[in-house]
């Protein structure tokens, strides 16, 4: 259970550490210290990341590749805006979303956002995916089996979504400001009638990224994770959502995208997945028994 201990780990330095660095930020920027307060703990988390893999095995992480990383992260990045497209396509054919080419971006700035996008895309992948499918799933899937694991590290990837604390919440600059914010943001991110069908969708989508890193590799979740990351903001960014339309329930009021059409779109894909896992298994006892 190495892997999950040393997430538990890292989860509380990044707290603590987090916390000093927004108390030292706070006097020299005139943010509020919630905002403050987040961005330092991921900031934390993701410099950890580096020393962190160092501890844990890289089949427990999953990262073994069967060719370089770049070009496994791009042909998984490229697949995942096809398999994004789906849902992109028949929120526009049924005039949920409807096309707004007039974004409140300038010309000039088109390709360095696009350019800011496609990193900040990568970075939330790679942290996302080495700490949940990495770390949590890798430790997890060691002694519990697979379908344990799946359902577990995914439901917390799910939850982990919502933690944060209600907006009326207040903070105070102090080494253990990120525990308190954690305390109170557990309560948010454990309420499961509020946004159940986002948690849904997420917790579905967690799934699938096992599933991946089962048959391809921790890097191809990555890639994918990245492509979804982008193309979701990309297209709330180019589309907006028709509040007159009949199919509104389709989408969560999360983030107008997840919803019941991307869970039964992950489902199929879980499905298919999982379908070509047995044939492949009985493939393989088929070819040991010739």
């Amino acid at each position: 259970m190495k892997g999950a201990s040393v997430a538990g780990l890292y989860l509380l330095i990044s707290l603590l550490f987090g916390s000093l660095l927004a108390g030292v930020l706070y006097d020299f920027l005139s943010y509020p210290f919630d905002r403050l307060l987040t961005r330092s703990v991921l900031l934390v988390m993701a410099v950890l990341l580096i020393p962190l893999s160092k501890m844990v095995s890289n089949e427990t992480l999953g990262l073994v590749s069967e060719g370089t990383f770049l070009r496994e992260f791009m042909r998984s990045f490229s697949i995942g805006l096809m398999i994004l497209m789906i849902p992109v396509c028949a929120f526009l054919l049924i005039d949920l979303r409807a096309l707004s080419l007039m974004p409140d971006i300038e010309p000039a700035h088109v390709l360095p956002y696009l350019f800011l996008g496609f990193f900040v895309a990568g970075l939330i992948a790679l942290f996302e995916e080495v700490l949940f499918r990495g770390f949590l799933y890798g430790a997890l899937k060691n002694r519990y089996g697979q379908l344990f694991s799946i359902f577990v590290s995914s439901a917390l990837y799910s939850c982990a979504h919502f933690l944060k604390p209600l907006e009326s919440a207040q903070y105070s600059p102090g080494w253990s400001t990120g525990f308190t914010y954690l305390s109170d943001a557990f309560g948010n991110a454990l309420a499961v009638d509020q946004h159940w069908d986002a948690r849904l969708s997420l917790m579905l989508l967690g799934s699938f990224f096992c599933l991946v890193r089962n048959h391809l590799g921790l890097f191809w979740c990555v890639g994918f994770h990245a492509a979804f990351v982008f193309g979701i903001t990309l297209t709330r960014e180019l589309t907006s959502v028709n509040l007159e339309s009949d199919f509104l329930v389709l989408i969560s009021s999360y983030n107008e995208f997840i919803g019941h059409f991307v869970s039964i779109w992950l489902a199929l894909l879980i499905g298919f997945l999982s379908w070509r896992s047995r044939i492949s298994l009985d493939l393989l006892k088929r070819f040991r028994m010739s």
